[in-house]
């Protein structure tokens, strides 16, 4: 993955996330949430969807120490 540090996300963009994931038709025609997915994406860089995955299980293993 390019981008090695965490990415920081306020609880509003987090809602905004959940609302994409949950129901991707409706929340396209919101301009706000197309603006936290699209920086979203920006945060993730290139990493592919197993190299996130990898990451993403680093970092809860670090959080069960």
């Amino acid at each position: 993955m390019r981008k090695s540090s965490l990415i920081i996300i306020e609880d509003a963009e987090a809602q905004a996330l959940v609302d994409f994931i949950r129901n991707p038709h409706s929340a396209s025609h919101d301009e706000a949430i197309q603006r936290v997915v699209e920086r979203f994406l920006s945060d993730i860089g290139t990493g592919t969807a197993h190299e996130i995955a990898i990451h993403t299980r680093e970092l809860r293993e670090s959080d069960d120490e």
